[in-house]
């Protein structure tokens, strides 16, 4: 009797990433005509959520932007807008991914540590009712990516070197603080920029940052007309203006009032 032959396992064919929809006319135009390219000024995922919710509020409002001079054409880019900026986000994770050395990957672990310990020791440093300092490091908090993280390194290296007395005052070690970070960003960035200079990437992250400058401006025209058209009605002229931003100012505000009530308390 014939032996039975193994059935070999059939894979599945791979399935090959969904082509990213051109723009529309409009779109590219808008893309086309940004002429100074500035990176995302807050993190991507929070611009497009808002670019949304603008373009659903900006189609309720239409007629009463229209009467203020807000053209129609201006806010129907937001949503094309903000899908370019999503599918160009997305492309850029996906090459981030390929290709990382082992070196770069411990290399941007030490570089987050460093800044997570360096910021924590900067504001223990300062008075708790130091709202410049406060605001300063909260801000650098807030950076995502890898090019936040290098920019991160060189803001805290000269933060540190700006107050050496105060970080002494607590045991630290400002030159050795300030050493090992501008070590660890000079190291970072040249991994980094010798992966991007085999890649892509560096196309990539410039049409990113052109969706992104090309939507924040059209955000930013939709939401002048609002905020003017609905001046005597603020809970409309609330929808206005940047969700993300409000909550970050409401949260450095409480942070201010706990630390003057703290300081009053001692």
């Amino acid at each position: 009797m014939a032996a039975k032959k193994k059935s070999a396992k059939k894979t599945a064919p791979k399935k090959k990433a969904p082509a990213a929809s051109k723009p529309s006319k409009d779109v590219a135009a808008a893309l086309a005509a940004v002429e100074t390219i500035r990176p995302p000024e807050i993190p991507v995922d929070k611009l497009v959520g808002e670019a949304r919710a603008l373009a659903v509020t900006a189609k309720k409002h239409a007629p009463r932007l229209a009467k203020v001079g807000l053209k129609a054409s201006v806010a129907s880019l937001l949503g094309g807008l903000g899908e370019a900026l999503a599918s160009g986000q997305a492309a850029l994770l996906a090459a981030r991914k390929v290709g990382r050395s082992v070196a770069e990957v411990k290399a941007e672990e030490a570089a987050r540590d460093y800044r997570a310990r360096s910021l924590d020791d900067l504001a223990f440093a300062h008075d708790a009712d130091d709202a410049d300092a406060a605001d300063r490091i909260s801000k650098i908090r807030e950076g995502e990516g890898l090019d936040d993280l290098i920019s991160d390194l060189r803001q805290i290296v000269t933060f540190v070197r700006e107050v050496p007395t105060k970080l002494s005052a607590i045991g630290q070690n400002p030159k050795k603080l300030a050493e090992t970070g501008a070590m660890l960003e000079e190291k970072l960035s040249a991994l980094v920029d010798e992966r991007r200079s085999r890649s892509d990437e560096t196309s990539l992250v410039s049409d990113r940052d052109r969706a992104a400058t090309a939507l924040t401006t059209a955000m930013a025209t939709v939401r002048r007309a609002g905020r003017y058209a609905f001046r005597d009605e603020p809970e409309k002229q609330r929808l206005y203006a940047s969700a993300y931003s409000r909550v970050r100012k409401a949260v450095f505000r409480a942070k201010q009032t706990r630390a003057k009530k703290a300081a009053a308390a001692g």
